[in-house]
């Protein structure tokens, strides 16, 4: 399987397939990346709380050292971000308007991101828990469960090619990386 997560070195090589592979090419990928980061966390600020609210985040986003550092380098984290942000917007936006097709682009934002940090699974559900809240506005449970297995398909679509990669070229039959934990390993080992 995969050390690290796929998603970032797959995003950087679409990029290079279509535009070549310059380095100005990912600084260009880097800066649209975080260009949409900011959008659509002003966009979930807008959904969430208003839209002064969401100039705010925004601009604190836009402002932000540490997304201006990483913008710099080549690190899953830009894509991941813009990911999440997508991911909250399209949860959120689901809740308040129920669409189909909100739920299914939240589960594939999820899944795209899981390919950049695995981790990110463990939010999966959170986000059900999110959608299981409606409850409380008088949705019947059986909206909630295909709402909520509609985020499950759509991060099944992403992460499940990766899965079939593992196991049929590597024969590691794991979710997306076999590492385990990287820090994890380096605080828990014989040498350690």
């Amino acid at each position: 399987g995969f050390e690290m997560g796929p998603g970032y070195p797959y995003f950087l090589g679409v990029m290079y397939w279509m535009f070549g592979s310059g380095f100005e090419v990912s600084h260009i990928a880097n800066a649209v990346l975080g260009s949409l980061a900011v959008l659509f966390i002003w966009l979930l600020g807008r959904i969430v709380f208003g839209w002064r609210e969401a100039l705010v985040a925004a601009g604190f986003a836009a402002l932000y050292p540490m997304f201006i550092y990483t913008g710099g380098d080549l690190l899953s984290e830009n894509l991941q971000i813009t990911l999440n942000a997508i991911l909250l917007a399209c949860l959120c936006a689901g809740i308040r308007r129920p669409r189909w097709w909100l739920f299914l682009l939240a589960g594939v934002m999820l899944g795209l991101s899981a390919l950049c940090r695995p981790n990110v699974l463990l939010f999966a559900p959170v986000a059900v828990l999110c959608i299981a809240a409606t409850r409380l506005d008088g949705v019947p449970w059986s909206r909630i469960a295909i709402r909520s297995a509609t985020v499950a398909l759509g991060a099944i679509l992403m992460v499940a090619p990766v899965t079939v990669r593992n196991w049929r070229i590597a024969g590691d039959p794991v979710l997306i990386t076999a590492h385990g934990g990287m820090n994890f390993y380096i605080g828990n080992n014989p040498d350690a």
